[in-house]
């Protein structure tokens, strides 16, 4: 009965670590944009295009002074 509770409990807890200092939501979105905009330039394969733009997002928030942040 007790383990029930376990994985709920995993994932609120999980939730709660994940947070984002201030203008990280509006970089992101910049970002997201900006990387939707130039995927149409770069073409890249089809399997790869979320590949692509998850990398091209990190570059993006790097050069925007957000370094990835590991949660685990």
């Amino acid at each position: 009965m007790r383990t029930r509770w376990l994985a709920p409990a995993a994932v609120v807890l999980a939730a709660g670590c994940v947070q984002h200092p201030p203008g990280w939501d509006d970089a992101w979105a910049a970002c997201q944009a900006e990387a939707i905009e130039q995927m149409e330039f770069a073409e890249p394969d089809a399997d790869q295009r979320s590949e692509w733009q998850e990398n091209y997002i990190r570059e993006c928030m790097d050069k925007k002074g957000f370094e990835e942040r590991s949660t685990i």
